[in-house]
């Protein structure tokens, strides 16, 4: 499927896909992402995230939010971010029982750099159990390198939009 990005007045406002299976509608307050909601259909079964910004001026610092499948909500999130060098180093998302402070697992990804192009990201679940059932947690560690001399279309989009995003496009729920 294609992808398409919809800018009104210079902000990206929306997402959406050819086979509507995802879309995503951005919110601003000024000039700032204030608040992302991402729709997912896989076969009839609608899961939505709704995801509000939090900045310390112009630094994404918290995104809180909630997940809801088929019209349910089956938890809510926080994400911290940290940097280094004005770059995001660290993206660590707690995932909630619905209602509760009741943590289900902590998704993490680890992020460095070599100039300003991304050398590897290392992504992290770590689902919470205990005995008789423990599972286990799964870290996949990503190497990237070179990089070509063309421009990153994905440089276009706002860096808030695709920190909100990160722990949620691989599917680990």
């Amino acid at each position: 499927f294609d992808l398409d990005y919809n800018y009104t007045a210079g902000k990206l406002t929306s997402v959406s896909s050819s086979d509507n299976s995802l879309a995503y509608a951005v919110e601003y307050n000024g000039a700032q992402i204030s608040k992302i909601t991402r729709t997912v259909n896989e076969g009839g079964m609608v899961e939505v995230l709704v995801s509000n910004l939090t900045y310390s001026g112009n630094t994404l610092t918290e995104v809180n939010g909630t997940k809801t499948d088929s019209g349910i909500q089956t938890g809510s999130f926080k994400t911290t971010y940290t940097y280094t060098s004005g770059k995001p180093n660290q993206a660590k998302t707690q995932i909630f029982l619905p209602g509760s402070t009741n943590l289900l697992s902590t998704l993490t990804s680890n992020l460095q750099y070599s100039g300003n192009n991304l050398s590897s990201w290392e992504f992290k679940v770590e689902p919470v159990s205990s005995p008789p059932v423990v599972i286990p947690s799964v870290t996949v560690t990503t190497a990237f390198s070179n990089y070509d001399s063309n421009p990153n279309p994905f440089h276009t989009l706002p860096l808030a939009f695709t920190l909100t995003n990160c722990n949620f496009e691989i599917e680990t729920e």
